[in-house]
């Protein structure tokens, strides 16, 4: 078990208090490209000491929420994620961009700026939405029910996700707690990821193309 507390303690102590030591100290950030990639190779790293736990441990997929096909709560958890990632699309497509807006601003500007940083995007966006959610929810909650309880899992789990997001202000920092609970509990109650992680993995491509329209939209009002 010594292998599957250092993983634990990695991803509820340190991600999270280096999270939040970046956010207080104004560090620069680095490039999009080299963030996405680094970040790529951080999550390898951790899915590699993930192997041996499983390995050291004899734990099966279905005790990570990896079970195929999933139980009965995670095949309705894949249609209300099919249904989440339509209505968002149609919304995307379909609803007028407001024209300088702070969300459009704040879309426009975290779009890839080059045909890089677009690549380490599309590569860093799937592989999050997979990587994130084995660790932070299958991993954390094998790990940590057996020691507080499933709920005290849910809140430890919940809250060391949001704060791995760092804290840019007060709407950034409790919006990714807010949301790391509501992924939680969906595999809590579902024991599922599969339908987690099609929405972890959308909803940024998703955001992607809400940025690209509302910079055409821009362009079309605004002129060069």
């Amino acid at each position: 078990m010594i292998a599957a507390w250092i993983l634990g303690l990695l991803l509820v102590v340190a991600l999270p208090l280096r999270a939040l030591w970046n956010s207080r100290s104004g560090k620069s950030p680095r490039t999009r490209t080299r963030r996405y990639l680094a970040t790529i190779a951080e999550i390898s790293a951790l899915l590699t000491g993930l192997l041996l736990v499983v390995h050291l441990n004899g734990i099966g997929p279905a005790a990570l929420g990896l079970a195929w096909p999933p139980p009965p709560a995670g095949q309705a958890g894949l249609v209300v994620a099919a249904v989440l990632t339509i209505g968002f699309l149609g919304a995307v497509l379909y609803a007028k961009p407001k024209s300088g807006s702070a969300r459009e601003a704040a879309a426009i500007a975290e779009l890839p700026k080059s045909r890089d940083e677009m690549l380490a995007y599309l590569a860093f966006t799937p592989f999050a939405g997979f990587g994130w959610e084995i660790l932070y929810r299958g991993f954390l909650l094998w790990w940590l029910t057996p020691l507080v309880g499933l709920v005290g899992a849910v809140v430890i789990a919940s809250f060391a996700y949001g704060l791995a997001h760092g804290w840019k202000n007060r709407t950034q920092g409790l919006g990714s707690i807010l949301s790391a609970f509501l992924f939680t509990i969906g595999y809590a109650i579902t024991g599922s990821l599969w339908w987690l992680i099609a929405v972890h993995s959308a909803l940024p491509l998703i955001g992607l193309l809400a940025g690209w329209r509302s910079r055409t939209t821009q362009a079309e009002v605004h002129p060069a």
